[in-house]
């Protein structure tokens, strides 16, 4: 951020931030080895957004599933994981979020990039011949008006990843996938049709999950999951809590805690690190109102 704010080269921001991440993550390799662990295969977003982070002298690894990713690290305090959380379209990834808050793992940082979908297939065949597309759910969401309108006959198959969509579709006659050009580019597959996403300007955030605290920055947010009591004004109550203490709440959601039929959890995101007073002051006060309070993490705010 403070070479973003000082600069005044003819080099853009992002370009600023490219050259300097490269230069610590070359400069962190020379005192010890960092893991990274993403959804793959090779050339999905998540890898894209592990990249882009950590910088290219980095040990990535690819996984599976949000699963894989989290036991990894959980297993190896040297590892960090990056896990898409929240798309700009369609919400929260619920089943990152449920597996992140069941885990041990620590939200150490955020990153988001843009997302940008194209249909893909092995060969250059006409639209009206696919039968098949396959692709993560997020991506069928985000393209789902497109899909409708081009290809509403094809049958649509979920995927673990987009990346694991496009080898099926290498592997598939008559089919396609909804991936990104680096994902064609690395199977050596044709790209249809550009930017097939219902809305230009989206953006997927991915969260950096380790096994450590991360101090604070100034510039920080913290994460926490909450389980109220079942009474009337629970959440209400809780919610004064911070605005007592003047904390910016910047996304709230509800899921079910799966343990108890009708009993739901909240995911708190705000402003802060919880070492600042004021958070502390009211996490410490919010505890005594839930019968449940668990914090993710505080972690740097992402850099735009």
């Amino acid at each position: 951020r403070r070479l973003q704010l000082l600069n005044n080269s003819p080099l853009e921001d992002d370009k600023i931030q490219i050259i300097f991440q490269d230069i610590i993550s070359a400069c962190f390799s020379t005192a010890f080895e960092i893991k990274v662990a993403y959804l793959g295969p090779e050339g999905s977003f998540s890898e894209k957004a592990a990249e882009k982070h950590f910088g290219s002298s980095t040990n990535f690894i690819s996984c599976n599933s949000i699963g894989e990713i989290i036991e990894l690290v959980e297993g190896n305090s040297e590892y960090y994981g990056v896990l898409p959380i929240e798309n700009s379209t369609e919400g929260l990834v619920n089943s990152t979020l449920d597996q992140l808050i069941e885990s041990n793992l620590k939200i150490c940082s955020e990153i988001s990039i843009p997302i940008n979908l194209s249909l893909i297939a092995k060969k250059n065949i006409a639209l009206s011949s696919i039968k098949t597309i396959f692709a993560h759910s997020q991506a069928f969401a985000q393209s789902q008006s497109w899909v409708s309108a081009n290809l509403p006959k094809a049958l649509k198959k979920d995927v673990s990843s987009n990346s694991q969509g496009v080898l099926q579709s290498k592997r598939t006659n008559y089919s396609a996938s909804i991936a990104s050009i680096d994902a064609a580019k690395k199977y050596d597959m044709k790209v249809l049709k550009k930017n097939i996403q219902d809305y230009k300007n989206n953006k997927t955030r991915f969260l950096i999950a380790g096994n450590h605290d991360v101090s604070a920055t100034k510039e920080d947010k913290t994460s926490v999951s909450i389980i109220t009591k079942n009474k009337a004004g629970a959440l209400s109550d809780i919610l004064q809590k911070f605005k007592d203490q003047k904390i910016n709440l910047t996304n709230i959601q509800s899921r079910p805690t799966k343990k108890n039929n009708w009993e739901y959890m909240f995911f708190i995101e705000f402003d802060g690190h919880k070492t600042d007073k004021n958070v502390d002051t009211a996490l410490k006060k919010i505890s005594r109102l839930t019968l449940n309070l668990k914090v993710l993490g505080s972690f740097p705010k992402g850099i735009k």
